[in-house]
């Protein structure tokens, strides 16, 4: 088959190269190509380039062919939103954390929220919704909640007097027998104040840190007024307190349990019951729930956003509608090749990897931009489509094989962390970029050739639109270099200062800046604790930590331990409690129940000394007869199950509260030092409880160990491959550009108040690589053309690294769109590396180049490879 495309006249042209005669590129010969394709790679460029002439249609549908087996891996790919996922498996929190919460009995939580503004209307709904929420007791639920906890306050009111301390015993011994004296002898003086009055603060102070009894049917609330969580005051709500066992965060088993109740509510009908009647869900799944479908939302949403933006910018550039689909192509069909690689390597994406779809998109869509533009000149040279096609492909292929490498280099290096998410990340990342790079040489031809075949001269682009400014850029560089490179040193030298203060302290500590953005979920989160559905002791043994041990008698080694630990902390200690099944029973309860039968011997003794009215008073706290050692046993059902495994084994877990005055649960330091307050080392082994804290702050410890290590792995690979594609002359131009945005990045990172957190950090090394790519694209074009070009190349190729650091820009500013603000930090971050990496790709670069290759001593020849 002959080579399809005429040639295209030769319109005027400022670049040298044009004056060549347009006849002698119309001959599809080797002979007729420039020097530059028949370099490096010529002959399977030229035979690749037969290939597709021939076989157009052939390969086009192998392509499609392969879009379409990647179709079922990608559909069965999850998304796990669960923070420990970015932990390796074997780290202590996360051990902690599959171990412990699969073993308690009532480890997480649904919420129902009924709200109308009749709340007869409400307790009607819910005696109709009772007995089929039940029926899932044993199966779904562990137990379902209607009305506030009456059993362990109960309790704790019956055996009061052996849940007293020892000492307020002791001290009401004293004063009993103060008061008795005083009574005895009226005419004796206590000189130690009235005995009756302290007596009674005391039967006071005690009676206070009993658990309060609320005996209200359900819980329910009503807000005093509007304003917060609530737009009208006359709305009742009424919740009710769905406990299961826990196996992660977001699990098929959480969504299965949530669409369970909500087919149950749906059935019931709460219209029915009052016509302004809703139903909302809070509490641990249905956060977990939340937090997942507003990344897969935010997923969706930027995905679609970036697509359209890109496109947009590609169209703008070449103007031509057909080139979309040309440059597009291999982009897409290298996430979709990406993604499915990622089920049958990782199996899962998490909340990282799952935005490398728009950032692969967004990085992988440069090669063949620069492709396409490059094509677009010969053919405005007057090339046919065949010969273009091959000057493009190998004049192109050395600056962005060297560009994608250098990305891939950079994605690469996060295998070197130890976070479980960003392996996964650098894996497909590194992966994703490669293939972009070869599908756009494979798929490009095919595409060309197809459509020049059929639509002659729709796919050839058209002077790009801002070519003009980047003209007078490039005029700047050959007419002024000093100028632009003297700009460029002292901005360097402006922003040095806070770039160094910045290295000092990168990372972000507050967590408050990481979190997601959910008004609803957070209103909701509201209303539940106002419920009084809040408390995590309903259904768990603590707040902030639990731990499971390998037998029960070592769970109280285990309690002390981790509070002598604390208490030697001293000011800095930060546990409130531990608790421990035996914990649960009275201390000391043989010489408490000595004492105890001492004072009621003597209360009854004196009886005659108290009134009636005195007497009804004193009887309360009378110890009764019946007092005796507790055992476990004596402990209510919900105290035992709190303490209780799935398999029925009692006393292996050990809660943990901390102190909330003492550290904030907001501050990454904070969580630092109760993380380590919450692993203790007993019996030659360590305990860690599982606990959020541990995870987030395993993190931090992370990112501080391993961030530095993978950026200086990233620049040294980077080095590296420059060293090695351009030598140690052309190198150190496409460094020092690389160096100096990096500055610069650093410098505004540090004036801006930007920190690093464990989502955005990995965005340093991605941007070594991307900064890379466009100093690497438009040395290699300055190093084949010499500076006398210096113009044209930076208003070409210029051009296009530009557009495809808009593209880049596109993909990254898609998680500006997500309501995580670490998400948001990661866009904010890549795309100042993006700006700064461009700018000194096309100011310092160019006016590098054209004062060390016009000095006497350094020849054009010299550098050239």
């Amino acid at each position: 088959m002959p080579d399809v495309g005429p040639p295209i006249p030769n319109p005027k042209h400022s670049s040298l190269r044009d004056a060549a005669p347009a006849v002698e590129h119309s001959l599809p010969t080797v002979s007729s190509v420039p020097h530059e394709a028949r370099g490096f790679g010529s002959a399977v460029i030229t035979r690749y380039v037969a290939l597709a002439n021939r076989r157009t249609g052939i390969l086009i549908w192998g392509f499609v062919l392969l879009l379409l087996a990647t179709v079922w891996p990608i559909s069965q790919l999850e998304l796990h939103t669960d923070m420990a996922e970015l932990l390796p498996d074997d780290h202590p929190a996360v051990l902690a954390l599959r171990h412990v919460s699969p073993r308690q009995i009532s480890s997480t939580n649904l919420v129902l929220i009924v709200e109308s503004p009749d709340p007869a209307a409400n307790r009607r709904f819910a005696e109709a919704l009772r007995p089929e929420l039940q029926k899932l007791v044993g199966t779904v639920f562990s137990e379902v909640m209607w009305h506030p906890e009456t059993e362990v306050p109960t309790y704790f009111a019956n055996w009061r007097w052996l849940y007293a301390s020892l000492p307020d015993l002791q001290d009401a011994e004293t004063l009993l027998d103060r008061l008795i004296a005083q009574r005895s002898s009226p005419l004796m003086v206590d000189l130690e104040g009235d005995p009756e009055a302290e007596l009674k603060s005391l039967r006071s102070r005690l009676q206070k840190k009993l658990p309060a009894l609320d005996n209200s049917p359900y819980f329910e609330f009503k807000p005093a007024a509007a304003g917060g969580a609530y737009s009208d005051a006359a709305t009742y709500y009424l919740g009710v307190m769905l406990w299961r066992r826990g196996d992660g965060l977001a699990t098929a088993g959480d969504k299965e349990t949530l669409a369970t109740v909500q087919q149950l509510v749906q059935r019931t009908m709460p219209t029915r019951f009052h016509p302004q009647m809703k139903t909302e869900y809070s509490g641990g799944i249905a956060m977990a729930i939340d937090e997942q479908e507003a990344v897969q939302s935010d997923l969706a949403r930027s995905t679609v956003v970036c697509v359209l933006l890109v496109l947009l910018s590609i169209y703008l550039y070449f103007r031509r509608i057909a080139v979309l689909v040309v440059v597009g192509a291999p982009a897409i069909l290298g996430v979709l090749c990406a993604l499915a690689i990622a089920h049958f390597a990782v199996h899962y994406l998490n909340a990282n990897t799952a935005f490398l779809i728009s950032i692969i998109l967004g990085n992988g869509i440069n090669t063949p931009i620069i492709l396409l533009a490059r094509y677009g000149e010969q053919r405005r040279q007057g090339m046919s489509a065949p010969d273009s096609l091959r000057v493009a492909m190998a004049a192109t292929l050395l600056a962005t094989g060297t560009a994608t490498a250098a990305a891939s280099i950079a994605y690469g290096c996060l295998l070197a962390t130890h976070l479980r998410g960003f392996n996964q990340f650098g894996l497909l990342g590194g992966v994703g970029m490669l293939l972009s790079w070869g599908l756009s040489f494979l798929l490009v031809p095919p595409l060309v050739l197809f459509g020049e075949r059929h639509f002659p001269g729709l796919l050839t682009p058209q002077v790009p639109l801002w070519r003009g400014p980047f003209l007078l850029l490039g005029r700047l560089a050959r007419r002024g270099p000093l100028l632009l490179a003297g700009l460029s040193v002292g901005l360097l030298l402006v922003l040095l200062s806070p770039a160094l203060r910045y290295a000092s302290d990168p990372i972000e500590y507050n967590f408050d800046n990481l979190r997601t953005d959910n008004p609803s979920t957070a209103r909701r989160w509201t209303i539940m604790y106002d419920l009084g559905l809040g408390s995590l002791s309903g259904g768990h043994i603590a707040r902030d930590g639990v731990i499971l041990v390998d037998k029960p008698e070592q769970a109280d080694r285990v309690a002390d331990a981790l509070l002598a630990q604390d208490r030697a902390l001293g000011e800095r200690r930060v546990l409130e409690g531990v608790r421990t099944l035996q914990r649960m029973l009275p201390d000391l309860q043989q010489s408490k129940l000595a004492l105890l039968q001492r004072l009621r011997h003597k209360i009854d003794q004196h009886r005659p000394l108290m009134a009636d009215d005195e007497w009804q008073e004193v009887a309360a706290w009378r110890p009764p007869d019946s007092l005796r050692p507790l055992t476990v046993s004596d402990l209510p059902k919900r105290l035992r199950d709190n303490f209780s495994e799935v398999d029925g084994t009692l006393g292996r877990l050990v809660g943990i509260d901390a102190d909330p005055s003492r550290f904030g649960e907001n501050n990454g330091r904070e969580l630092i030092r109760l993380s380590r307050s919450l692993q203790v080392t007993v019996d030659g082994k360590q305990w860690v409880a599982a606990a959020p804290s541990t995870v987030f702050a395993g993190m931090l410890e992370i990112i501080l160990q391993d961030g530095p290590r993978v950026t200086l792995y990233a620049l040294l690979g980077v080095t590296l491959l420059v060293l090695l594609m351009f030598g140690v002359r052309g190198a150190p131009l496409v460094l020092a550009a690389l160096g100096i945005g990096l500055i610069w990045l650093t410098g505004l990172l540090g004036v801006l108040g930007w920190k690093l957190n464990f989502l955005n950090f990995v965005a340093l090394p991605i941007t070594l690589g991307v900064g890379a790519d466009y100093a690497a694209n438009i040395w290699a074009r300055i190093r084949r053309e010499g500076v006398d070009q210096i113009e044209d190349i930076v208003a070409d190729t210029g051009s296009a690294v530009a557009l495809c650091s808009i593209t880049t820009i596109i993909g990254y500013s898609s998680l500006l769109l997500a309501s995580n603000r670490a998400l948001q930090s990661f866009g904010r971050l890549a795309n100042l590396g993006e700006v700064t990496c461009l700018l000194a790709a096309l100011l310092v670069l160019p006016a590098l180049a054209t004062w060390l290759l016009r000095r006497p001593k350094i020849s054009k020849q010299e550098v050239r490879f």
